[in-house]
């Protein structure tokens, strides 16, 4: 996790949930895609540090920090393939709140699962951003042009 706290740490580009398919360059698109893997390894450090604090403070802080709305705009990318995000919709409920999913006891928070699902998503956008940098063809982007479901 230093390693990529370090890799990262560096980037000022600020997280906006706008149109991908409006983005121009490949340097834009990664450096956007940058961003937002910045804004997740935030949402994790934070979560850690407020480890000790009580559960409906660290729950607050999950449904405020726009998570869902990361994920949801990095898929219309094309960072992260359909199966992926399927994976990570796995724990939507009606009301459109995550803050449910990492419950296991009454009033009792499961860190140990959070930290494996953020864990799991930073690791897919660095392979992918990676796999970006070195491919042969790396203009060939071609963000998703529906939404479908609101999130």
């Amino acid at each position: 996790m230093n390693h990529s706290i370090k890799k990262y740490n560096s980037l000022k580009s600020h997280v906006v949930l706008l149109d991908y398919e409006n983005i121009e360059s490949l340097e834009e698109y990664l450096l956007l895609s940058s961003g937002i893997i910045e804004e997740l390894l935030k949402f994790y450090i934070e979560i850690l540090l407020k480890k000790e604090q009580k559960t409906n403070k660290i729950l607050s802080y999950i449904n405020k920090s726009g998570f869902n709305n990361l994920i949801y705009h990095v898929y219309l990318s094309n960072l992260i393939e359909e199966n992926i995000f399927n994976r990570l919709m796995r724990f939507k409920n009606n009301r459109n709140n995550w803050s449910h999913i990492y419950f296991k006891e009454k009033n009792k928070i499961n860190f140990e699962e959070l930290i494996e699902d953020v864990e799991f998503i930073l690791n897919c956008f660095e392979c992918k951003i990676e796999a970006i940098l070195y491919s042969d063809n790396p203009l060939n982007i071609e963000p998703k042009t529906s939404i479908n479901h609101k999130i």
